[in-house]
This record gives C-alpha cells, sequence and structure tokens, in this order.
C-alpha cells in the first residue's frame, strides 16, 4: 500500500470511530453532508499536483502527518497559563472578549466573550443542535 493510501486509510478508520462515538440517528443535515464528503475523499483520496486545481498546492506533507482525532477538553491548558501567553496584557484585557479553541474544539471554561455585544459564542456542535449558552 502506498503512502497515500495508508494515509487516507487512517482517515477512513478514524472517521468510522469518530461516527460510532458520536452515535448519530442521522438526522441533521451536518451528518448527511459529513458522510458525501467522507465518501468523496475515499473515492479520491488525497489531491496531488497533478490535478489542476491543486497544482500549486503539494498537500503530501500533510497527508503524511500521523492523523489523530483531538477529544474535546483543556489538555492542560488553564486560564493562569493564558495569562503569561505571549500578547496577553493586550490581546486578553479587560474591555474584549476572549474566545479560545483547544485542538479546535470551542472551551468555554477558558473562553470570556462580552455578553453585552449581542453575539452569541459557542460551538459548532451546540449551534448545530440549536443550544444556546447561558
Amino acid at each position: 500500500m502506498t503512502a497515500a493510501k495508508e494515509g487516507q486509510a487512517v482517515y477512513l478508520t478514524n472517521f468510522a470511530q469518530l461516527e460510532k462515538r458520536l452515535g448519530r440517528n442521522g438526522d441533521s443535515w451536518i451528518d448527511g453532508l459529513r458522510k458525501e464528503a467522507i465518501a468523496r475523499f475515499a473515492e479520491l483520496g488525497f489531491p496531488t499536483t497533478r490535478m489542476e486545481e491543486w497544482k500549486f498546492t503539494n498537500v503530501a506533507p500533510i497527508a503524511r502527518i500521523p492523523f489523530q482525532i483531538a477529544e474535546p477538553g483543556p489538555d492542560g491548558l488553564t486560564a493562569e497559563r493564558l495569562a503569561h501567553m505571549p500578547f496577553a496584557d493586550t490581546a486578553f484585557c479587560e474591555q474584549c472578549s476572549r474566545i479560545v479553541f483547544v485542538d479546535g474544539h470551542y472551551s468555554r471554561e477558558l473562553s470570556s466573550p462580552d455578553p453585552s455585544g449581542g453575539v452569541i459564542v459557542t460551538s459548532l456542535a451546540e449551534a448545530i443542535k440549536g443550544e444556546t449558552p447561558s
């Protein structure tokens, strides 16, 4: 099996595990999109520079990276550690909102959105379900 095919197999296996873990009942519009996307990926695999639309973008280095599904959670990140990050004094000042994503997952605990601005900040999963933060 080629490296590209092995990489593709990892993504397909991880997708199957994710589907099982999510336990979707199939009625969400995003479930259909997700299944269509993975079916297309299974059919085509990773794009190559031989494809016209991808001739200037080599994704081979990305395809070689061992992929793991990121689990939601702070992964050791705390509000105290955030305070010591570069630009913390300016980027996370008292007069602005802080929205934190850890490995692609929204962290409500580490975020401090300004509720007075009328903007709702939530995860995509909660937004799809129609849930809003309290």
